[in-house]
């Protein structure tokens, strides 16, 4: 599946004009975890363990001679931060508060505004003042998110951070 998706992925680049490399790194990690279907309404709230996390970034670089250099950089591993979701339907918010913000004295929840809700998936966002945007995606019957935030101002350029989470 993995090679069908790459060979799909540079056919499609190379029909736009430029062929580029694919989007899956030569090396990764895995983390294996079980899954489970859960039978009933989601519950209003969920208690989330980050199983992997990935940052991604733009890289500036001074070089000696005075000129810049930049590249692209990527860090991934096993998570290690938890998160709570507060889920409000009649609202149509989630708010989310993980566990790093409450080490550093947060204990304001982030607000995330449901823009979609189906039989399968729940997905809310969030954009803050400085163009940063939030995304949580959530399969519903086995209780597993995808959250993600990407932000153009940042000491490092562009940046992203995503969590793949287990909800329960």
């Amino acid at each position: 599946m993995r090679i069908l998706m790459m060979l799909l992925l540079m056919l499609s680049s190379a029909v736009g004009g430029v062929l580029v490399a694919p989007l899956f790194a030569s090396e990764g990690i895995f983390i294996p975890f079980e899954t489970r279907n859960f039978d009933g309404a989601l519950p209003s709230e969920l208690a989330c363990t980050a199983l992997a996390d990935a940052m991604v970034s733009q890289d500036i670089e001074p070089t000696w001679s005075g000129s810049i250099r930049t590249g692209a950089q990527a860090i991934a591993g096993k998570g290690v931060d938890h998160l709570a979701l507060r889920i409000d339907l009649q609202d149509k918010t989630i708010k989310l508060l993980t566990t790093a913000a409450v080490k550093i004295g947060d204990t304001d929840a982030a607000k995330l505004k449901i823009i979609r809700d189906t039989k399968d998936f729940l997905t809310a966002t969030q954009t803050y003042f400085d163009g940063m945007v939030s995304v949580l995606v959530l399969k519903k019957s086995t209780r597993v998110a995808v959250w993600t935030k990407t932000s153009p101002v940042s000491l490092l350029g562009l940046s992203g951070i995503s969590f793949f989470l287990r909800c329960r």
